[in-house]
Parts: C-alpha cells; structure tokens; sequence
C-alpha cells in the first residue's frame, strides 16, 4: 500500500510485471531442489563419513544452483526488452533489469537454506527471511521515494523501488553465506573420520537422486 502511494496504478504495474517474470523464472529453475536437499541431508545415515557425504550433497546442490542462477539471471538481464515487449509493457525494461540479480542471489540461498533445514538449523534461515522482508519493504519504499523526490520518470521510480528486494535477497543471501562458514567450522574434524567399509555417492548419483527427488 504504501509502495502504491508512491508509484500509482502506472508505477505498480512496472513493477509488478517484472517481479511476475522474476517469480515465474525462480519457480521453473529450482521447484523441488531446497526441499530434495533438506530431504538428502536429514537422510544421510548417521556414521563416520557423515560429513563428507553431507558436505557432497550441498556441494553439489550449490553447483546446480550457481549454474540455475546464472542463466536464470542472464535470461532477465540480457533479454530484458524482449521480456517487457512480450508481456505488453516495454517501458517495464528498467524493473526486468533492476531485478535480473535476485534471481541469482535466491538461488545460492535456497542451496544453504536447504543444507541448513537438512540440518535441523532453523535459525539462520529465519533471520535471512527477515532481513528479505525488511529489504522488500523498508528499502524499497526509500528508494521509490527517493527516485520521485528528485523528479525521476515513474517506469525508473519502479525500477528503484524494486531495486529493494535485490538488495534484501543479496543481504539475506550475504548472511546466509557467513552462517554457513561458521556453522561448518564450529563441527568437530575429529568425529568423523574416514570408514572405508562406507562409500561416499560420487557427484552423478548424488545429482540423479536430488533432481529425481525434486
């Protein structure tokens, strides 16, 4: 409601246009996958190659992922005009752009937040939503504003306004990424030492049982 003070019926419908191709193209690229992992994860029998095997999935899942977000994001950003053209509003180009990056940077953070539900780890994953939340709206109401107080055109308003959840996803995503880094070190090398009567799935079964899940 607020963002809609800001941007008008004209404005809104800018940035509703792109955050529809951005929702409809994150939907495609990863349906399944943070769930297949949490499921991978929580399955992993509790023995001494745990963690390697665990380490494995998300490795796995982060390259998948990576690769998902790249192209989703290349899509967005290079094919932009062809977007806006196709849904009937070439004038919503700049929000196509503006928002082209989240789709990455949710990718890459739907990978931990899988390995972290896998995990039984909740917490990490909360705070992150909510530093998306506070992007999408505080900062992105900021920086609608900002963009009309100086006399910008209402399609480059919208393209700022949406500009505020690219920078909550890419904060949340930032989060996440340090959680991860923290949580790894904190685990106990000693633990797990190396069973070879136990076999670590190589990278082609791990990929075939996570899509096949998904």
């Amino acid at each position: 409601v607020p963002l809609h003070n800001i941007l008008h019926d004209q404005g809104m419908s800018y940035f509703n246009i792109a955050y529809s191709i951005f929702t409809t193209l994150y939907v495609v690229s990863t349906a399944g996958l943070p769930t297949a992992i949490a499921i991978m994860i929580s399955g992993t029998e509790n023995n001494s190659v745990k963690k390697k095997q665990v380490e494995r999935i998300f490795r796995v899942a982060l390259m998948l992922f990576f690769i998902l977000g790249i192209i989703g994001t290349s899509v967005m950003l290079f094919f932009s005009k062809q977007l806006a053209a196709m849904m009937g509003s070439d004038l919503s180009k700049l929000c196509i752009i503006a928002i082209s990056p989240t789709l990455f940077f949710v990718c890459l953070s739907s990978a931990i937040r899988g390995y972290f539900q896998g995990n039984q780890h909740m917490l990490p994953i909360a705070i992150s939503e909510i530093m998306e939340a506070i992007g999408k709206f505080a900062i992105g109401i900021i920086l609608g504003y900002y963009a009309i107080s100086i006399g910008k055109s209402i399609e480059i308003a919208a393209a700022y306004a949406i500009l505020g959840i690219t920078i909550g996803v890419a904060v949340g995503m930032i989060f996440l990424v340090v959680s991860k880094i923290l949580y790894s070190s904190k685990e106990d090398p000693q633990e797990y030492l190396q069973d070879k009567a136990t076999e670590i799935s190589s990278h082609k079964q791990i990929l075939a049982q996570m899509l096949g899940i998904a």
